[in-house]
Formats: C-alpha cells, sequence, structure tokens
C-alpha cells in the first residue's frame, strides 16, 4: 500500500519487520519475496546500487531453494 502511495520510507520500514519475522520463523521463501520487494522501493527511490543488492540476494535465496517467482 505504501509503494502506491510513494511513501518509500514507510515501506521500506515495514517491509523490514516483515524481513526480522520471516528471519525469526525461517520463512525462506517470505525471506526472498520481501528481499525483492526491498529492491523495488530502493529502486523507486533511485538507490540503484541498493536495489541490485536486494534483487540479487533474493535471486540467490530463490536460485538455492529452487523458488519462482511469477
Amino acid at each position: 500500500i505504501y509503494d502506491n502511495k510513494g511513501q518509500y520510507n514507510e515501506s521500506r520500514k515495514q517491509y523490514l519487520q516483515a524481513l526480522t519475522l520471516y528471519q525469526k520463523t525461517g520463512n525462506v521463501k517470505g525471506i526472498s519475496a520481501v528481499t525483492i520487494r526491498l529492491g523495488v522501493v530502493e529502486n523507486r527511490k533511485g538507490n540503484h546500487d541498493k536495489a541490485i543488492e536486494y534483487f540479487l540476494k533474493s535471486l540467490a535465496i530463490s536460485e538455492k531453494n529452487n523458488y519462482a517467482f511469477g
């Protein structure tokens, strides 16, 4: 919701909270999904290098666990 409103800092905050929960519960698919969303937020903010870091991290998690997002 915050992404669509252009409230990227709040969006990032919510995704980081979700990431913490996924890490605590060992939800690897959730970690991958939220990591890619963090990349999208950073890309929209113009932080392209940080976005690429998140995208590559999500890709590595997905490949390691044979996940496919479409």
